[in-house]
């Protein structure tokens, strides 16, 4: 699944295209680096797979 180019939707509709880099696993989550395109600022999020649809959320927890 590297290097794919994704778009996220945001919970306003917008969409945000990006480059999933990885996904890896840490302390039993799952979480993807991404990259936006328009500014390369990478961003870390918790990926999970609902009913096959990939869902990338943001992190609420600090100590995640």
């Amino acid at each position: 699944m590297a290097d794919d180019m994704i778009e996220l939707v945001g919970q306003d509709g917008t969409t945000i295209p990006c480059r999933l880099l990885e996904i890896s696993e840490f302390r039993g989550k799952q979480y993807g680096v991404l990259i936006k395109l328009d500014t390369k600022d990478p961003y870390v999020l918790e990926y999970l797979e609902r009913d096959g649809e990939s869902i990338f959320r943001t992190i609420e927890d600090e100590e995640e």
